[in-house]
């Protein structure tokens, strides 16, 4: 089965299409740290309920509104939901409930995620969506996940900012981009290949921006190219679906729409594009590629100019 993907977008709709589950004596919204936060958040606003996380929870700390985290006493609180974005292997439920257990809250609790996988349905009181297979990501939470070290990423738009067009211009301002853009997605863990369009002559101001801001990787994949003139779309985007597809990577991370169409087509392996969070695959492009063989030499050839 393919990897299981849900951005930003379709965990607020799923949340809004399920919010009748919610039992209407419930009050407080408490939030598993950390990716539970974020649809914990989203109910407590479309409901209007108090919110906190697991800490908050066992002492007695809620959020309301525009006021300040105040103090709540537990007897207010009578029905809690404890929210998590998904139970996968259901370590962190049984976690979570240990820990509930052990504080001895005068309250009831109910365990909720928005996705969960067919064979830990039964582990949770409510659940809004069944999502199968072994491989999930989300939006969310793509630099933490086990996938990071088998992704390509692009840098300027993923990594850092794109440089402004007075800044690209292979001289002096662009150098001074490279040396001191403001970091976007800071992974912690060790990324498999930085696939960039950036020319292989500033490769050494790279390397000692990725070192400043703590960004480890196994591989920087740069264009061999004498002049920014040279690097035209047409070869960034065959630079990037070249590294790609010759390597055993599972996910390229892009940073516009075109470019991942682009790159989805000639290699026939999914893309995440960060411009509108949407995984791409090549089975939802009309004329995908499918894998790459002798359609994407034809293709190749032809964006180069051969």
């Amino acid at each position: 089965m393919p990897l299981q993907y849900r951005n930003v977008r379709q965990i607020n709709q799923c949340i809004v299409d399920n919010l009748h589950k919610i039992p209407p004596d419930v009050n407080l919204i408490v939030g598993v740290p950390r990716s539970g936060m974020v649809p914990a958040l989203m109910l407590s606003l479309y409901l209007d309920l108090p919110l906190t996380d697991l800490q908050g929870l066992i002492d007695g700390r809620t959020m309301r509104g525009g006021d300040r985290t105040r103090h709540i006493p537990q007897a207010q609180e009578r029905k809690a939901l404890i929210v998590d974005d998904a139970i996968f292997t259901g370590k962190q439920f049984a976690e979570v409930r240990a820990e509930v257990t052990a504080a001895n809250l005068d309250l009831e609790v109910l365990y909720c995620c928005v996705y969960a996988r067919p064979d830990r349905v039964g582990e949770v009181d409510l659940y809004f969506e069944e999502l199968p297979g072994e491989k999930w990501l989300f939006e969310w939470n793509k630099f933490n996940h086990g996938i990071v070290p088998s992704m390509c990423v692009d840098m300027d738009g993923v990594l850092c900012r794109d440089p402004l067009p007075e800044e690209d211009d292979d001289g002096e301002r662009y150098l001074h981009f490279i040396r001191s853009a403001e970091p976007k997605f800071r992974p912690r863990r060790k990324l498999g290949w930085i696939v960039t369009s950036r020319l292989e002559k500033y490769r050494a101001e790279t390397v000692a921006w990725l070192e400043r801001h703590g960004i480890e990787y196994g591989e920087l994949c740069m264009m061999n190219l004498p002049t920014l003139a040279d690097r035209t779309p047409g070869k960034s985007i065959a630079h990037k679906a070249k590294v790609y597809s010759e390597t055993p990577s599972s996910l390229f991370v892009e940073s516009t729409l075109g470019q991942s169409n682009e790159i989805c087509r000639l290699t026939g392996r999914p893309v995440l594009c960060t411009q509108n969070g949407e995984l791409i695959r090549s089975s939802g492009l009309r004329g995908a590629a499918g894998r790459f063989g002798r359609l994407w030499q034809r293709v190749r050839r032809k964006l180069l100019g051969r």
